[in-house]
């Protein structure tokens, strides 16, 4: 999948234009990967009904998983269910996971945010429109957590049925745009990453 590179500047939403601040402020003085304890943003805690956490890990066959860590209360209520202790993985449809997956392993394999635009229809059949912002943590240039921040910025309606608003089920997001954050820097991964790594998905 080829992504596009956005500035911060692309993220509607105020607070997460926030943590990406918080993000990169961090990694342009260690010109690494911040660590999740040093992640600080202020009002974090009014954030978190619409925060999920995750540990990464990799598979026998060098795949990343993505374990819930913790799950916020609205996006619960979107889901359907509380997903903490299971792996993405197991819990999403894989016609869904084949929409989502790539975005999670290239901010995996490039070790920058990674934002994306869809859109989804309510069980009023309202068209909902989300961003998910998805933010890196690790040591030794290795991603071993992971946060998204996942918020609604408009509906056809104003309003929209949160419940189930992300089920499997008949639930089918159209993107309108999927970018890793880099600050519009085109060196900025080299900063991170190996230069022999390859990234193809």
């Amino acid at each position: 999948m080829n992504l596009d590179s956005v500035s911060s500047s692309a993220v509607r939403s105020v607070r997460q234009q926030d943590f990406l601040k918080v993000w990169f402020r961090t990694f342009n003085k260690t010109a690494r990967l911040p660590s999740l304890a040093s992640f600080e943003p202020s009002r974090i805690e009014d954030e978190k009904p619409e925060l999920m956490y995750y540990d990464v890990t990799q598979n026998a066959g060098g795949d990343p998983r993505y374990r819930v860590s913790f799950a916020g209360a609205r996006l619960v209520e979107a889901y359907g269910f509380n997903a903490v202790g299971r792996d993405l993985q197991d819990i999403i449809s894989p016609s869904i996971w084949a929409h989502v997956e790539p975005l999670y392993d290239q901010c995996v394999l490039r070790k920058l945010p990674v934002y994306s635009v869809f859109a989804v229809a309510d069980l009023r059949n309202e068209v909902v429109a989300y961003e998910r912002l998805l933010l890196p943590f690790g040591e030794n240039d290795l991603v071993q957590q992971m946060i998204a921040s996942i918020k609604s910025i408009s509906s056809t309606e104003g309003r929209f049925v949160n419940t189930d608003l992300m089920r499997s089920k008949d639930h089918d997001p159209q993107y309108s745009l999927r970018a890793v954050v880099d600050q519009g820097t085109p060196d900025v991964r080299s900063r991170l990453a190996d230069p022999d790594d390859v990234i193809e998905i």
